[in-house]
């Protein structure tokens, strides 16, 4: 088996059939690690555990010494938008696409 790498990741069995069940190619899904919009850590799932995330998809990888880049899992995006409110109406409350 060849090292995974962004272009072309290693895709775990849970995250194919994520990808199957969103009817997308694995193309579209290595076009999100080679390009995202937002790139973070996601360590409380995995050690080196990272989102990427493009358009209206979000893409779940681990960088593994060994295999290389592992797709764990592939899920729609979403947004949580936080708003501030004054300090007579508490703390920042969260919304969805700019509604609460």
């Amino acid at each position: 088996m060849s090292r995974g790498t962004r272009e072309r990741p290693i895709i775990s069995p849970h995250a194919r059939a994520r990808i199957k069940e969103m009817g997308l190619t694995d193309h579209r899904v290595a076009a999100v690690l080679t390009d995202p919009e937002i790139e973070y850590e996601q360590t409380d799932h995995a050690p080196a555990a990272r989102l990427a995330q493009r358009g209206v998809i979000a893409v779940a990888f681990v960088d593994d010494g060994a295999l290389g880049i592992v797709v764990t899992t592939v899920m729609p995006r979403t947004q949580a938008l936080y708003t501030r409110k004054s300090p007579k109406e508490g703390s920042c409350q969260p919304t969805t696409n700019g509604r609460r």
